[in-house]
């Protein structure tokens, strides 16, 4: 159960990251390049995280 869990944890916070360094290469204004990553890579991380944790409660 921990092991489910620690795994989608370490996956959101490279998702982030990944998203993170997208952004940096391709949006003109880092005001609008930090807006992108707060919204599409914290969302999707949490989205991550919290099917992480389904998974780590179904599993036996």
């Amino acid at each position: 159960m921990q092991k489910v869990s620690w795994i989608y944890s370490v996956g959101s916070v490279l998702f982030a990251v990944l998203v993170a360094f997208i952004v940096a290469a391709i949006a003109p204004d880092p005001t609008l390049g930090l807006i992108i990553v707060i919204l599409v890579g914290g969302g999707g991380g949490a989205l991550i995280v919290h099917y992480g944790r389904l998974r780590a409660r179904q599993s036996p």
